[in-house]
């Protein structure tokens, strides 16, 4: 089958597309024939060499796929979406059956492909992590990504009030045509963080989506809210905090938190598949809930894909179709 690897770590021109052996399914798992994967920040850190996959998984990448059971070598025309510990970039994927999630009914692959790691990477981080609650005051950073896109609409449905912090004008509009009910472009405003203050009434952020870390440590200091949440999920921003008094935490009672899904136990994935599908499927069938895709490109564009998805540009998902 054909799988893409990174020859060594760097630059997107790395990404090499090889032949490698069809995986062999282990015991609970069944072997799932790739249509689409996604692109995640993920996997350009991988290629970086900055995110090494968990002991024992491969060292394909990918963390997600839409595909259909392959059984005693025939397609059996059961399709569904997964979240992946790796191996998402290629033709033909192993995972465990309780992973997998069927799409959403009448939706096309495309759009289903668009759901697995940045909708159930939201939804753990929204619901599992940080409780989220009805009217709770929701700041999400990088608003406009995957996960962004996902948290905005999830925040909204719980009956809570969902913000993104985003680069550009139109990442704010069209966050708030998702349902966002502000939004704040951090390259234009420094104090960006006064005016969200200004808008919840002093009360601040009861909840903070933070991927980006280090180079948003004080702001997002000065927006939590008394006994609000901080999550943190990535680092885009650094992980290294120099000068920090931490009393600006304690005087608040603030709960930080991290939070990874890649390498999670199998049995907290299958809860969570379980409690995404009861939650979310449903919802998509009936046009709530809506995945958001920027670009599609095909299998042999992999190099052009991680461009884009690096260029902070996009909106949504940047999807690869594979063909066989």
């Amino acid at each position: 089958m054909k799988a893409v690897k990174v020859s060594e770590p760097g630059p997107a021109e790395n990404l090499q597309i090889l032949d490698v052996d069809i995986p062999v399914p282990k015991e609970g798992e069944v072997l799932l024939k790739v249509h689409y994967f996604g692109l995640n920040r993920a996997d350009i850190s991988q290629r970086y060499g900055k995110y090494p996959p968990p002991a024992g998984a491969t060292d394909i990448l990918g963390l997600e796929a839409v595909g259909e059971i392959v059984e005693d070598g025939q397609c059996s025309g059961q399709y569904y979406l997964t979240i992946l510990v790796g191996g998402g970039y290629a033709q033909y994927v192993t995972v465990p059956r309780e992973h997998l999630v069927p799409i959403p009914k009448g939706f096309e692959l495309q759009n289903a492909a668009a759901i697995p790691e940045v909708w159930m990477t939201a939804f753990q981080l929204l619901t599992k992590v940080a409780s989220l609650k009805p009217g709770d005051n929701v700041l999400i950073h990088a608003g406009a990504s995957g996960v962004g896109t996902a948290a905005v609409q999830i925040v909204k449905d719980y009956g809570a009030n969902p913000y993104v912090v985003v680069g550009t004008q139109d990442k704010i509009d069209y966050c708030k045509g998702l349902g966002a009910l502000e939004g704040f472009n951090y390259k234009e405003d420094g104090e960006y963080y006064k005016k969200f203050l200004e808008l919840t009434g002093g009360k601040g952020a009861d909840i903070i989506l933070d991927p980006v870390g280090a180079s948003n440590f004080l702001k997002n200091a000065e927006m939590i809210a008394l006994d609000g949440t901080w999550v943190l999920f990535g680092g885009l921003g650094g992980t290294v905090l120099e000068n920090f008094d931490l009393k600006l935490l304690m005087r608040r009672r603030v709960r930080f938190l991290s939070s990874t899904l890649r390498a999670r136990p199998i049995a907290y994935k299958t809860e969570l598949a379980r409690d995404f599908h009861a939650y979310a499927i449903p919802k998509f069938e009936d046009g709530v809930f809506k995945p958001i895709i920027d670009t599609v490109y095909n299998f042999d564009q992999i190099v052009e894909a991680h461009k884009k998805l690096e260029s902070n540009t996009t909106i949504g998902k940047v999807l690869i179709k594979v063909d066989h």
